[in-house]
């Protein structure tokens, strides 16, 4: 199994605690790549795969997403500066642009990004502003169904098994925005893709409680971790785990 994914994924604990990690020890036939890099969106995860993934020859392969993955295809350049490839939609066709990636910007620059903007107009309540921003960002992902339904298609097309991972963060319980969540959910229905969606049976067992999974630098900690690999592994139990 490869599990695909940002930091979430990658770990921002010791390397036995992240959840495939404890997803492995979980299952004495069960082995997980761990292919999280910090602050990749669902475009990188997508080329990471195809470049390097598929030697592997995964039975499955995981794509675990926070919902800011879905918004990070838009950028052009990561939070620390560095370029990054970026999908455009030509009608219904898929294209990459923004390659080769230009050089990082010099230390010190301005590096504002538009969803960060949208963020900064939400939390002063800006409410005209916030609204177009929030119907903006929901077009927007467009893009992001569209790299999803071309990351099923190649997984499946290696007879590989795919399945999308939701990994809710702490705003995702205090908000009440489901747009990109709903949004998600309807894509996978419409493109036959398995969804995981782990927001409510978190929300369930931890009932408001939510420092007790998250550490200060808001990434899962241990116990969270140790949730995330716990329910990932009953849903593969359920769909026929041996």
């Amino acid at each position: 199994m490869i599990a695909v994914g940002d930091s979430f994924t990658f770990g921002h604990v010791e390397i036995e605690d992240t959840w495939p990690s404890q997803l492995e020890r979980k299952h004495r036939r069960l082995e997980v790549i761990n292919m999280g890099a910090l602050g990749y969106g669902l475009d990188q995860m997508y080329l990471w795969y195809k470049e390097d993934g598929i030697a592997f020859e995964a039975d499955l392969v995981v794509c675990a997403l926070v919902q800011r993955d879905l918004m990070r295809v838009l950028l052009h350049k990561q939070s620390s500066g560095y370029g990054k490839p970026v999908f455009t939609l030509r009608g219904s066709t898929l294209e990459l642009t923004n390659v080769p990636v230009p050089e990082r910007i010099p230390p010190g620059s301005r590096n504002v990004h538009r969803m960060d903007f949208a963020t900064f107009l939400a939390q002063r309540g800006l409410s005209n502003l916030k609204a177009s921003a929030q119907r903006r960002r929901t077009e927007d992902m467009t893009i992001a169904h569209a790299i999803l339904a071309r990351f099923k298609q190649l997984v499946q097309d290696h007879g590989t098994a795919f399945l999308v991972l939701l990994l809710p963060q702490r705003i995702n319980f205090e908000s009440e925005d489901d747009r990109i969540r709903n949004g998600l959910t309807r894509a996978c229905d419409q493109g036959g893709i398995t969804l995981l969606d782990l927001t409510e049976p978190l929300r369930d067992r931890l009932r408001g409680d939510y420092a007790k999974v998250f550490g200060p630098d808001r990434h899962y900690n241990a116990e969270g971790n140790r949730l995330v690999a716990e329910l990932v592994f009953a849903h593969l139990e359920a769909v026929g785990l041996k």
